[in-house]
């Protein structure tokens, strides 16, 4: 007597007896690495927020909020990022600087608030690095970020010529005769304003004009770049101002 049942059951057992073994697969190391480094990347890609804005210090003391820069490399994206955490209703805008304001704010404009109420801080020059208002500050603040201009093109705040970074940085020439600077000043074009005994400037010259009119024996007394190829030079026979040139 046949039993069906029991002979397919039979006949199976004995066909999976003879299958080869399956083998585990096990991922290589160079898989397990990049399944590993994509996780790190997916960690990055969620915390990059703040770690975009973790060189932008947001602090409160003494009723004051004060955004502090920390690194020149912020973008205005980072900095809109922290001072949002704040309750501050800021907006960062990127504008043509020179070398030695790149990463530093360089001007500000505030809406619904009184902006005399915004205290630059860190100051060097026209820039800075840092600024605060009172807690609780109800108005829209729109602050400037100086960012790489492109060739000629016109800064929005002019820049220390004798700044690091600039055209006439370590050219030994400040203090000097405006004759001395002609050699350098090649390649630029160049305004001069001399001042005179009461320190009132005259109208720009040339640097032409200004050598024509006798003047190249005049001190310079400072200059300020007002884009990658202009430059304003100013003479006279008073203390040059400022007293110090950074060291190259």
């Amino acid at each position: 007597m046949t039993r069906p049942f029991e002979d397919a059951l039979r006949e199976e057992l004995m066909a999976a007896a003879r299958r080869p073994p399956r083998r585990r697969l096990v991922p290589p190391l160079a898989a397990v690495a990049v399944v590993a480094f994509a996780a790190i990347v997916a960690a990055t890609t969620l915390l990059s927020p703040d770690q975009a804005a973790a060189d932008v210090e947001v602090t409160t003391a003494d009723g004051r909020v004060t955004v502090r820069l920390n690194d020149t490399q912020n973008s205005p994206e980072d900095i809109e990022i922290a001072t949002g955490d704040a309750d501050l209703v800021v907006r960062v805008e990127g504008v043509p600087a020179g070398p030695s304001q790149i990463g530093r704010f360089v001007g500000e404009f505030a809406t619904d608030a009184d902006v005399t109420e915004v205290e630059r801080l860190d100051v060097d020059g026209s820039t800075y690095m840092a600024f605060s208002v009172p807690e609780g500050w109800p108005g829209e603040l729109t602050v400037y970020l100086g960012q790489r201009a492109a060739e000629s093109e016109p800064y929005r705040v002019a820049s220390d010529a004798y700044a690091v970074g600039e055209p006439l940085a370590c050219s030994g020439t400040f203090g000097g005769p405006l004759a001395g600077v002609v050699d350098v000043l090649e390649g630029f074009e160049v305004s001069v304003q001399v001042f005179d005994e009461q320190q009132q400037p005259s109208a720009p010259l040339t640097l032409d004009d200004a050598m024509e009119a006798g003047y190249g024996d005049e001190l310079v007394t400072g200059a300020v770049a007002t884009s990658s190829t202009s430059l304003l030079v100013h003479v006279g026979r008073h203390t040059p101002m400022p007293a110090e040139v950074p060291e190259c």
